[in-house]
């Protein structure tokens, strides 16, 4: 192998990793989007089950108040 022969493998190798890693940060990129509607999804959830076992509480005593 030549000094020619090793500069081109050395920047064929350095072409693949560079593909590589942008690829890797395209999908990090897209990981991290998603948890992030994830963990928004989640506190909507939460959100949401407190403003149910509120109205929850609200009807019980409701229904305990104009019982028949």
């Amino acid at each position: 192998m030549g000094a020619e022969s090793i500069k081109n493998e050395i920047a064929n190798s350095s072409v693949a990793v560079m593909k590589l890693l942008e690829i890797v940060s395209f999908l990090n990129g897209r990981e991290c989007q998603y948890l992030t509607e994830r963990d928004t999804a989640r506190k909507k959830l939460e959100g949401v089950g407190l403003k149910y076992n509120e109205l929850k509480a609200a009807f019980e005593d409701y229904k305990n108040k104009y019982a028949l």
